[in-house]
């Protein structure tokens, strides 16, 4: 229809934006329904987030909103510890959600020293567990691979020097010692940045040797 390549990335970008409901997510097919779903809300950030780096800005009204919906998601509902995530608000924490709760406040700039995002490294570390998805509702058992890839990302935004009392990525399962290969994973060794850089792609599945090699 002659429309080019940034005119449609343009109109994309103003369907997610359009599409975020008032409560302050996304839902399927970017309808405006009342119900929320943290699953969907982090793939239409990472579309305004990966949209901001040709079109500046395309994220910049949405992330506050997406803070507030993010705080207003945490619950202390199925797991050891308060920070968990849940896939829809009110429902009992998961270890893919709370890890996609954390990488969507590290995206929309919360610092890893916030409170919040300390809360859900927490339960993370608490919960720690590389081997089963132990916590969630009642399909985590069908959401395995969802938890390593969320966890990869997660983990990934995570990756600064240690702070006193702060908890890295570094820090997740440590006090485990787990040995990947005596519980019969392949463990896999960090792509070179090259490779990082060309393999990304939205959301970025990168950083899973922190989850095998503790």
């Amino acid at each position: 229809n002659g429309e080019s390549v940034s005119q449609a990335l343009q109109r994309i970008v103003q369907t997610l934006q359009g599409s975020q409901h008032a409560n302050d997510h996304w839902y399927y097919n970017c309808s405006p329904s009342a119900t929320d779903d943290l699953s969907t809300t982090q793939f239409g950030a990472a579309g305004l987030g990966s949209a901001a780096s040709i079109i500046p800005g395309a994220g910049d009204a949405a992330f506050p909103r997406l803070i507030a919906y993010l705080d207003g998601n945490e619950t202390s509902a199925g797991g050891a510890h308060n920070g968990g995530h849940a896939y829809r608000t009110g429902r009992v924490a998961s270890h893919q959600q709370t890890a996609t709760g954390l990488w969507l406040y590290r995206m929309a700039g919360v610092q890893p020293t916030d409170a919040r995002v300390q809360r859900s490294m927490t339960w993370l570390n608490t919960n720690y567990d590389y081997l089963n998805n132990t916590q969630g509702d009642a399909w985590r058992g069908w959401a395995y691979f969802y938890y390593m890839w969320a966890s990869s990302k997660a983990y990934e935004a995570m990756e600064h020097d240690p702070q006193r009392g702060m908890l890295f990525s570094a820090d997740i399962g440590a006090d485990r010692h787990r040995n990947p290969a005596a519980d019969g994973l392949l463990t896999c060794s960090r792509r070179t940045d090259e490779n990082e850089q060309r393999t990304r792609g939205v959301g970025g599945f990168v950083g899973i040797h922190h989850i095998l090699h503790h």
